[in-house]
């Protein structure tokens, strides 16, 4: 019996899947049916946590992988495609927040952000493209933020807001170049 919301023979990939909103969606796939594979920075993190998922009776992998680095994206990219027999759904998950005020946050810090959310994103994306076009029914769903849209005073994170809004942004653009090649991108909001 099939059920509005099967993800059944879908194959996904979830990056920062180790924990948090990650390591929800991925549980919500695999109950929908769906192979995940969880990629994270801490492989470690991303074996435990597939494994939890696993004994639920789904078929989760954990892999280890850098979103920040073209190379690591790669490599990660083709082991989930291999193991789970390609990749039709991309869940950009991967991302950090620091708190602090405009006037003081380091350089270092407002460029990791970037690095990691939105950089790591359209890393992830492009090199998941081929896979998403060959599958004919590709999907990406972009973990974005309120905060993204509306300045979420007293948090103080100027790196973390800017980034959401460009996720967004790359969000609206790549959902108009990639539609002729049946690759849906959406964005979520969480707040």
């Amino acid at each position: 019996m099939t059920t509005l919301f099967s993800l059944e023979g879908r194959k996904a990939l979830v990056t920062g899947g180790g924990q948090g909103l990650g390591f929800a969606m991925a549980r919500g796939l695999v109950e929908a049916g769906a192979s995940v594979a969880l990629v994270d920075i801490d492989g470690e993190k991303a074996r435990r946590a597939a494994k939890s998922l696993a004994s639920a009776g789904g078929r989760v992998l954990g892999v280890t992988g850098d979103v920040t680095s073209a190379a690591d994206a790669k490599r990660a990219v083709e082991e989930v495609a291999h193991a789970l027999g390609g990749i039709d759904l991309l869940f950009n998950n991967a991302g950090i927040s620091i708190m602090a005020p405009a006037e003081e946050v380091s350089l270092k810090d407002f460029i990791r952000t970037y690095e990691i959310d939105v950089f790591g994103l359209f890393t992830m994306s492009q090199t998941a493209f081929s896979a998403l076009r060959e599958s004919g029914r590709g999907v990406i769903v972009n973990i974005a933020s309120m905060a993204g849209i509306n300045v979420l005073f007293p948090q103080e994170h100027t790196a973390y807001n800017s980034a959401k809004a460009a996720v967004i942004m790359i969000t609206k653009s790549l959902a108009v170049e990639w539609a002729p090649f049946g690759i849906r991108v959406n964005a979520i909001a969480p707040g």
